[in-house]
């Protein structure tokens, strides 16, 4: 497949999806749906409906899957970056679809989303950082902790912390018809809760190198047993954030997992009864320090804000006076209620958990970042690159297959 007919697919997708110049979750195409298609494949119950690119059997044919999530990992840097190691990936006979993500683009959420096989708005993790009642603040989800704390898992002693999300995974399912579940994540985020909770029912194996991370999947692969083996690699999320989308750190470091991924589908095909499945939880935009909007130097927005912002910097939930509204849209932001929110169903078919979208919902339909700062370390902004918003750079990711 040419680079052309690769980019016209992510561009049909992301055409069929869109509103206004933002690109919205597809739930009849999105990593929602790939992961109830591997997961239902087993006979597990889940939330989702399958992915409508492929009959519900097309899984079934295998008795091992290996699904990898990729952080930042978009489908158009995908196709631009990796053009080289792309391509020796399809002629060994990969194949190349385009997914949307879900809303908004966060990994709290995709993740939240790849291991449950639930829509955002029936898990509610929606966003890195929000709005939860039951624990009287607003939290950083994939810390676990108040957003104004520095430290991480503050909240592990909440006794409400299993009712704060519908996190529950199909991997307990699996494992009684005897499939094994593994999880394989980097060691610095296996000891936090939100680990913990979405992988609750696999067993969670660690690494600290892309090497360790391969080993841990070859290993598995010379076992005789039937397994679904869930990856997670987050190094592009960090060059992304740190460098850019279209830096070297980010094109050499994709140059090496492209490579990684090779070599991990030439063994799983000489061994045999497997399929590799590599998808992304977000692509991924340059932004810069000139393009950030600081709230919390808006005094006219912050006394009419009834609790600070909550959310993502390019997907804020406001909570306050119905004045604010027009007060964005003159600030040429893409302004959502919440009730139009839950009827163009941006979170899937349910919302149950109204009050963690605020009142509505601001979207850039540019660059910019909306920052309100729960901690010192947040007032300067360095980050050369983000994600969050619904550009397609962001909600667009790719779906390889290696059967």
């Amino acid at each position: 497949m040419r680079l052309k007919e690769m980019l016209d697919k992510g561009e049909l997708l992301a055409e069929k999806s869109s509103w206004h110049s933002l690109v919205l979750p597809d739930w009849e195409k999105s990593i929602v749906n790939l992961a109830a298609s591997v997961y239902s494949s087993f006979g597990a119950k889940v939330k989702a409906e399958p992915l409508k690119y492929m009959n519900n059997s097309f899984f079934a044919d295998y008795s091992r899957i290996i699904l990898l999530i990729i952080d930042a990992l978009g489908y158009y840097q995908l196709i631009n970056y990796g053009k080289k190691e792309l391509k020796n990936l399809l002629e060994m006979g990969g194949e190349l679809f385009p997914l949307t993500s879900v809303a908004p683009t966060s990994t709290a959420t995709a993740l939240s989303s790849v291991f449950s096989a639930r829509y955002p708005g029936e898990h509610g993790v929606l966003g890195y950082r929000l709005w939860i009642k039951r624990a009287g603040s607003i939290i950083r989800t994939l810390d676990m902790s108040p957003a104004s704390a520095d430290y991480s898992n503050l909240l592990a002693s909440s006794p409400y912390l299993p009712k704060y999300f519908r996190l529950t995974t199909p991997f307990s399912q699996l494992t009684v018809k005897g499939i094994k579940v593994y999880s394989i994540l980097p060691s610095h985020v296996t000891s936090h809760i939100f680990s913990k909770l979405t992988c609750k029912g696999a067993k969670t194996l660690s690494y600290y190198t892309i090497g360790g991370f391969a080993e841990n999947i070859i290993q598995k692969l010379k076992k005789d047993e039937d397994f679904v083996i869930l990856g997670y690699i987050d190094v592009l999320d960090k060059d992304l954030h740190v460098f850019s989308p279209d830096s070297l750190a980010y094109k050499m470091d994709l140059e090496m997992i492209l490579k990684t991924l090779k070599n991990i589908a030439d063994l799983a095909k000489k061994v045999g009864d497997t399929i590799l499945v590599v998808i992304a939880d977000h692509g991924g935009i340059k932004v810069s320090a000139q393009n950030v909007v600081r709230l919390d130097k808006m005094r006219g927005i912050v006394r009419r804000l009834k609790i600070p912002p909550w959310g993502e910097s390019r997907f804020a939930y406001i909570k306050g006076e119905s004045s604010l509204k027009e007060e964005f849209n003159k600030l040429g932001f893409r302004v959502l209620t919440a009730d139009t929110a839950r009827k163009m169903k941006i979170f899937g078919p349910t919302l149950r958990y109204p009050e963690r979208i605020g009142d509505f919902i601001v979207i850039p339909e540019d660059s910019r970042c909306i920052i309100y700062p729960y901690r010192t370390k947040e007032l300067d902004f360095e980050l050369k690159g983000h994600h969050g918003g619904l550009l397609k750079e962001e909600v667009i990711v790719p779906l390889i297959l290696f059967s």
